[in-house]
Formats: C-alpha cells, sequence, structure tokens
C-alpha cells in the first residue's frame, strides 16, 4: 500500500512535469516565432534607414546645386531645409524603432 502511494505520488509528479514542459515548449515556440518577427522587423526598418540616408543625401545636393545655380536661394535654402529636417527626422524615428527592435531581440 505504501509503494502504491508512492508510485501514485511519483507518477502525478511526472505527469506535472510532462505538462510543465509542455507548457514551456510552447512558450519557447511563441519566443521564437516573436523573435523572427522582430527581426524581420527589423530588417524592414534597416532598409527603410538606408533608404532615407540617401534621401537626406539627395537633399544636400540639391541644396547645394540649388544654391549655386539660383538667385532665389534664401527661399531655396529654407525650403530645403525643411525637407532635410523632415528627411532627417524621419532618419531619427528608424533609427529609435530600429534600436527598440534590436532590445527587443536581445531580450
Amino acid at each position: 500500500e505504501v509503494l502504491d502511494r508512492q508510485l501514485s505520488t511519483k507518477t502525478n509528479e511526472l505527469e506535472a512535469a510532462r505538462q510543465r514542459a509542455t507548457e514551456l515548449q510552447s512558450q519557447l515556440e511563441t519566443a521564437n516565432a516573436a523573435e523572427e518577427d522582430l527581426r524581420e522587423k527589423l530588417g524592414g526598418a534597416e532598409s527603410k534607414l538606408v533608404d532615407l540616408s540617401a534621401e537626406k543625401e539627395r537633399a544636400e545636393a540639391r541644396i547645394h546645386e540649388l544654391v549655386s545655380g539660383h538667385e532665389d536661394a534664401g527661399k531655396l535654402m529654407s525650403e530645403l531645409a525643411e525637407e532635410r529636417a523632415e528627411a532627417l527626422a524621419k532618419v531619427q524615428a528608424l533609427a529609435e524603432r530600429n534600436a527598440e527592435a534590436q532590445s527587443s531581440i536581445a531580450e
């Protein structure tokens, strides 16, 4: 009778351990899927960052071109500075999102 109770207790403990292992496996799979999703988002954010950096360079080249070639350089500089500021803000926002995604992946 004592052995039956011990066997029953060990069987219950083993079943509980199996259930916990199943739960942990499920959590691991969920975490792996989330990591993959974050890696994809990070790749997209990095691509956008490269595009925006190129846009910024084009805006700077355009500023230089317009300043050297137009009489109303002050107005054009102002407009282009606004464009550049917008591009820089986009680059900064993507850099922040990129950092957040990398931080999330690290976790």
